[in-house]
């Protein structure tokens, strides 16, 4: 088996290193932020993932994974390295700076050819550059880079990394990519090998398709809601057609967030402007995405007229279910929609401490969900955690002031949370929101 490098200490990284030494490869993650290169190297990684705590402790101590913070220490001995840096988010699209600085230290610590695999989201023409500043930053050393788009998602990460689609690898030489591409033999998954552009754009291409899907439905789901039909059945029947598919991203419900399919579609608009065309299909994705996630805040204006000074009780803040992470939260981004119109928010997530929420977002963190249902004028539940779903809407009811229910996950039957005693809020169940008798 090879021996690899990973740059980087985020999600990407972390499931990267535990997932190739699970294999048998000898792994050594490198990264310049000691606090989360000491917590990974005692076996606990910087975001909660499932499987993935397990999975990196037991290859750390079989041997097979190791960390540190020393970039020469780190690539001793290896020819493939894997840049897993995270690249931040910005109102454009991404902050590249992370990505340059990381590449200066692989080529300043290398003393052998390598291949540096790009899985980093970066924009189109990005490797090239990588590419360029490794080699003229240590002229001595050769450097092939190898773009190899990365398809995880926060709270299926592992499994997803064992079993993807496909794995895309785009070289301006085939030798490199062979040689990359041998690292993935185990996981007996197709390979497909194109240029670094391809390569870039395949990940840019594959975010907008699945924002254009969800933007889609949320055009189709508002449409339910005001003509009485269920957006559900019309999902389910779009899905068995062959032409659309079962995996398609057609659930009724709110938009995408600000994470890695915002950044990409915010990409692709970026680089269409740079050779001064137009790209309206694009730009209407994230127009509709910006309205349907503004649904939460117009269902209880219509429910209350003035929502000044009510009390809401939210329930899940992360980015995703199985996840840690407060990154791109849609929960968050709602909730400060919420804040400026004057409403006083309470939450409630069984991942999160209650005084590690930054101040700045002015929600009041409790420690249970009963403290966060107790008194308050509506209740939204933003993500499917199990532990939600054993809530009793009886006991819901008996505990809130005003009993408005707004399922963004639509966890609930709406008769047996009218029957409650409920207001009940949906979206896409072919109503805006129902209280008995049922009407709108």
């Amino acid at each position: 088996m090879s021996r690899i490098c990973v740059v980087g200490s985020w999600h990407l990284a972390a499931v990267m290193s535990a997932c190739f030494a699970d294999v048998g490869h000898k792994m050594q993650g490198v990264d310049d932020n000691v606090d989360a290169i000491d917590s990974l190297a005692q076996g606990s990684p910087t975001v909660f993932e499932p499987k993935l705590k397990s999975i990196l402790t037991r290859n750390i101590k079989e041997g097979r994974l190791a960390f540190t913070t020393d970039f020469q220490q780190a690539l001793k001995g290896v020819s493939i390295v894997f840049l897993a840096i995270d690249t931040p988010i910005t109102a454009e699209g991404v902050n590249l700076t992370p990505i340059w600085n990381a590449a200066r230290k692989i080529a300043a610590s290398a003393r052998q050819p390598y291949i540096l695999v790009v899985t980093s989201q970066v924009p189109v023409g990005t490797c090239e550059m990588i590419s360029n500043l490794a080699n003229e930053a240590n002229p001595q050393v050769q450097c092939d880079v190898v773009c190899n788009p990365e398809f995880l998602r926060l709270g299926t990460a592992i499994d997803l990394f064992r079993h993807p689609d496909r794995i895309i690898l785009g070289a301006a030489r085939i030798e490199p990519a062979k040689q990359v591409a041998s690292i993935y033999k185990p996981f007996r998954r197709p390979v497909l090998f194109m240029s670094l552009r391809e390569a870039e754009i395949v990940k840019h291409a594959t975010n907008a398709y699945v924002a254009n899907s969800v933007s889609f439905m949320g055009e189709i789901s508002q449409l339910c809601d005001e003509l009485g039909a269920d957006a559900f059945q019309v999902s389910k029947a779009l899905r068995l057609d062959r032409r659309i598919g079962k995996y398609a991203y057609v659930k009724p419900g709110l938009g995408f967030n600000g994470g890695t399919v915002a950044r990409d579609v915010k990409v692709l608009l970026s680089l269409i402007a740079n050779v001064n065309k137009e790209a309206p299909l694009l730009q209407a994705i994230l127009d509709v995405n910006h309205r349907q996630n503004c649904l939460i805040l117009e269902r209880l204006k219509g429910i209350f007229g003035d929502v000044k000074g009510l009390e809401v009780g939210l329930l899940g803040l992360t980015y995703k279910a199985h996840t840690s992470t407060l990154r791109n939260s849609l929960t968050l981004q709602i909730a400060k929609q919420m804040h400026d119109a004057g409403m006083l928010l309470k939450a409630y997530d069984p991942i999160i401490v209650a005084d590690t929420l930054d101040p700045a977002y002015k929600i009041r963190m409790c420690q249970n969900m009963l403290e966060t249902v107790e008194g308050s004028d509506a209740l939204v539940i933003m993500t499917d955690k199990d532990e939600f779903k054993q809530l009793k809407l009886s006991d819901l009811a008996k505990a809130m002031r005003n009993r408005v229910l707004v399922d963004a996950v639509n966890f609930f039957d709406p008769q047996k949370a009218v029957a409650a005693g409920f207001t009940y809020v949906a979206i896409g169940r072919g109503f805006k929101w129902l209280s008995a008798p049922f009407q709108n």
